[in-house]
């Protein structure tokens, strides 16, 4: 629960809109649509808005329902990322690479590099920085980043 809403919620409201009616969501989500209608009439009882004109054959999202369900999209996908690196940190998976790169680096490798890490390890959320030359080894030391990239060069600057 987050608050007075429930991810349920939420989802039921997104399904609703993805599918087109409060049937639909019901067979798509395996609930009767009584239990569709009762959780979306609960919502709108609890936040003090009305997400549906039910004036016609099918329920249409309101202005307010349709900026609502862009939040709800967006609050379902950060709970499945949550939900991700939770699991990928009980297979063992670290739960965040941050990563210090030298300005030197050259970005062609290093884009194709982050584009397969991304492939491999989809929900692994990748944070990097550019540093001045010599910052990623600094921040490597001091462990404010697991990985640093830095170009070897013949002599020390």
């Amino acid at each position: 629960m987050i608050g007075s809403l429930t991810l349920d919620q939420l989802r039921i409201l997104v399904t609703i809109v993805d599918t087109g009616s409060f049937s639909a969501a019901g067979r798509q989500l395996g609930r009767v649509q009584s239990a569709i209608s009762q959780a979306v009439r609960t919502l709108e009882d609890v936040q003090g808005v009305v997400l549906f004109d039910r004036r016609s054959h099918r329920p249409a999202l309101t202005e307010v329902g349709r900026v609502l369900v862009e939040h709800a999209r967006l609050v379902l996908a950060s709970a499945d990322r949550f939900e991700a690196i939770a699991s990928g940190a009980r297979k063992g998976l670290e739960p965040e690479l941050v990563i210090a790169i030298d300005p030197l680096v050259p970005t062609g490798p290093l884009t194709d590099s982050l584009a397969a890490l991304s492939t491999t390890f989809p929900t692994l959320p990748v944070s990097f920085s550019t540093e001045g030359l010599g910052g990623s080894l600094r921040r490597l030391r001091s462990g404010a980043a697991a990985i640093g990239i830095c170009l070897l060069l013949p002599s020390p600057p």
